[in-house]
């Protein structure tokens, strides 16, 4: 007797794409596009351990993770090569600098990392104090004002800034005085 052996091809691997998030932002499942009749085999961050579904990444910790997937064929149950998807977590930045001006005066706010290209500096209400796109935060009126720092990668961080009224100009009178007194 003879026997017919069918060799299947492997299917490819499935599309990917890596994907970005600030710190402590809310992740998503991961995905990936599967040829159609085909299903996805998701895996851990070893790369052997066999995922129940697509994996939500965490967020609370700066830095990459990678994770992988495969497809399997639903008709021959072949699997072929695993895809992998990394996901970077960018830190959450920071402000520094004197969070405290007076009404017409300045202070300079610094963010870390690099400054987004376009309006990297806002303040929640300008009426209050005004921020330049370098930081320079002036104080218009007596109050408290948020200021946001965004940076190149889209995370951003605010910072509270009090806005302190000036004095008030002292009070004077003019005192007369008799010659020899």
């Amino acid at each position: 007797t003879t026997e017919t052996v069918t060799v299947n091809a492997l299917p490819a691997a499935p599309t990917t794409s890596n994907i970005a998030y600030c710190q402590d932002e809310t992740a998503t499942a991961l995905s990936a596009t599967a040829l159609t009749g085909h299903t996805l085999v998701w895996y851990d961050t070893d790369a052997t351990t066999v995922l129940a579904s697509a994996p939500t990444p965490t967020t609370t910790t700066a830095g990459n993770t990678t994770y992988y997937a495969a497809q399997s064929n639903d008709n021959t149950g072949c699997e072929g090569a695993q895809a992998s998807i990394t996901v970077t977590v960018n830190p959450t930045p920071t402000i520094s600098g004197t969070t405290s001006v007076c009404v017409d005066a300045t202070t300079t706010l610094t963010g870390s990392g690099t400054a987004a290209t376009t309006s990297p500096w806002a303040s929640s209400d300008d009426d209050v104090a005004t921020v330049s796109n370098l930081g320079l935060v002036t104080g218009v009126a007596a109050g408290t004002v948020t200021i946001t720092y965004t940076d190149n990668n889209g995370c951003s961080t605010t910072e509270t800034v009090t806005v302190n009224a000036l004095p008030a100009a002292p009070t004077t009178s003019n005192i007369a005085y008799c010659q020899d007194e």
